[in-house]
């Protein structure tokens, strides 16, 4: 497949091309049932008996989420914008774009599990940042990501003390 067809597909402004709103819907649903999955996993009895089921999917939506990326990467350099058009300065420019950033944190955690020996069930929790992926589809959303990137600094503060509330042992 060409890599301007690849980029014209991925890109969700373009919603008159029936691949791109077909790949955006599966996009879509694969975050929601994501976010789904882990609000229903946070429930122990559900948890112990499904185990497999969940497993068998995060590795599922990984897969496609690093699909995505590695293919939003790739064809970036297609971009109307300028700064992403030299073939590896450009696509480093693209790694760094909030969207880009928050594809690579929501497909993160699955992968330093294999590198690092710690107990990373905390970052369990970073797989819910996929529901940020769907600021590419909606404007609301969009909002959302905006108010939360003004407001970065008093939501660093509270998770840091809810953090070291959390560990003092003063909130269960």
């Amino acid at each position: 497949m060409r890599r301007q067809r690849v980029y014209e597909i991925l890109d969700a402004a373009r919603s008159e091309d029936p691949a791109g709103r077909v790949v955006d819907a599966v996009l879509i649903a694969l975050i929601s049932a994501n976010a789904v999955a882990v609000v229903i996993e946070s429930v122990p009895s559900i948890a112990l008996a499904w185990q497999p089921f969940f497993d068998a999917f995060e590795t599922f939506s990984v897969a496609i989420f690093s699909i995505e990326y590695v293919f939003r990467v790739w064809s970036a350099v297609e971009s109307p914008d300028p700064r992403f058009h030299a073939p590896v300065l450009g696509r480093l420019r693209h790694m760094i774009t909030p969207m880009a950033l928050i594809d690579l944190v929501a497909i993160l955690p699955f992968y330093l599990a294999f590198f690092v020996e710690a107990d990373l069930r905390i970052l369990r929790v970073l797989r819910l940042l996929r529901i940020f992926k769907l600021t590419r589809y909606a404007s609301s959303i969009s909002l959302l990501s905006q108010v939360l990137k003004e407001e970065s600094r008093s939501i660093g503060v509270a998770l840091f003390l809810l953090l070291l509330l959390l560990g003092s042992g003063l909130i269960d």
